[in-house]
């Protein structure tokens, strides 16, 4: 099960650990502009907090083979 869009819209931070998440997926507008600072904080931290939950990070969006390698080289593994 996925927690999806996470990091926008409606999502807290309660729910991955209350409900028996396996997955976290990240929004595309992440994926998007990933070489702006932030959006490497965000991505980052996201791998950061799946793997302590146990849990996979997939980012939405990766579109192409720069954004694949890019995500593979910081530890994201699903896109």
């Amino acid at each position: 099960m996925a927690f999806d869009d996470f990091g926008i819209d409606f999502s807290s931070l309660k729910l991955p650990y209350q409900l028996p998440f396996t997955q976290i997926k990240l929004d595309s507008a992440f994926a998007k502009d990933f070489q702006k600072p932030e959006n490497k904080a965000v991505i980052n931290s996201s791998l950061s907090l799946a793997k302590s939950l146990s849990m996979d990070l997939t980012i939405e969006g990766v579109t192409n083979q720069l954004e694949h390698e890019a995500l593979l080289n910081i530890g994201c593994v699903y896109g």
